[in-house]
């Protein structure tokens, strides 16, 4: 639950400078891949893989960003839906790149399993204080009046491309530290970690916890995850929980997230205004 929170902390990040991104989950698997080659490769400490994975997912997000920095809106998902899938392909043809093994379609396999609790949530109490400072800075600021109305933003002297390769940067870094963490808890990061199926989850955690903060992220993280957890293992003898099934958790997801839109469109957790502070 921590590290899917990390990474819907930096989807927040980019969703909240206007940038509809649908490719994050492509940014976590490229800071997984790379993490994990680090740790195979050289058996360096995981605080370096983690520093590694973060500036691949940054370094990523900012390229991103400059390529589609004259889309937005529905076109701007459409394309990095594109972008995410051509990249999880190419994953999965790439057997290696020189001496370094990248496993092709069978994925990068042999991390060593070094993420404990400790390190899960120390990571996520340095992504959500990041994220708040970020937010009362004068980036920040930038960032939620590029997100409400680029018009209007850039008559205030806002620059709209500066502003847009902050949202990515950062949501790449935190995508790319959260799929650090997630490497080395699964042992193993596959193609299909970076594809378009696997990024609704995130937008399920952003949309049930709150778009408008970081905490609404970690809350929706939190919140779905552990009722997962608790519709995926048997509490009878059965093999249910109450009267719901394992499968049952996918239309409750949905259920959710419908009732969620309907009636709390910003989600749970909401972002206070900052005259009320």
């Amino acid at each position: 639950a921590c590290c899917y929170a990390i990474i819907t902390i930096g989807l927040q990040t980019t969703l909240a400078s206007g940038q509809f991104s649908v490719a994050h989950a492509a940014l976590a698997g490229l800071g997984g891949y790379a993490a994990g080659v680090v740790s195979i490769e050289t058996g360096l400490p995981l605080p370096v893989a983690l520093v590694v994975g973060a500036t691949v997912g940054l370094v990523a997000g900012a390229a991103l960003a400059a390529v589609l920095r004259r889309t937005s809106g529905v076109l701007l998902g459409t394309v990095t839906i594109a972008v995410g899938q051509a990249v999880a392909i190419t994953m999965r043809n790439l057997d290696h790149v020189g001496p370094v093994e990248l496993g092709g379609s069978q994925g990068l396999a042999g991390i060593p399993p070094r993420t404990t609790l400790a390190w899960a949530v120390a990571c996520l109490v340095l992504a959500v204080t990041g994220a708040e400072l970020l937010g009362r800075s004068t980036v920040g600021l930038s960032v939620l009046a590029v997100g409400g109305d680029e018009t209007v933003a850039r008559s205030l002297g806002v620059s709209v491309l500066a502003t847009r390769l902050w949202g990515f940067a950062v949501g790449g870094a935190l995508a790319g530290l959260g799929g650090a963490l997630i490497a080395h808890n699964n042992g193993i990061v596959e193609p299909k970690d970076l594809s378009f199926s696997a990024e609704p989850l995130f937008f399920i955690f952003l949309m049930i916890g709150g778009i408008g903060t970081p905490w609404g992220a970690v809350f929706g993280a939190f919140a779905v995850w552990w009722l997962q957890e608790l519709l995926r293992f048997p509490w009878s003898e059965n093999g249910t929980f109450l009267f719901l099934d394992q499968q049952d958790r996918y239309w409750i997801l949905g259920v959710l997230l419908v009732l969620v839109v309907l009636f709390r469109q910003k989600g749970v957790v909401l972002r206070r205004p900052i005259a009320a502070r």
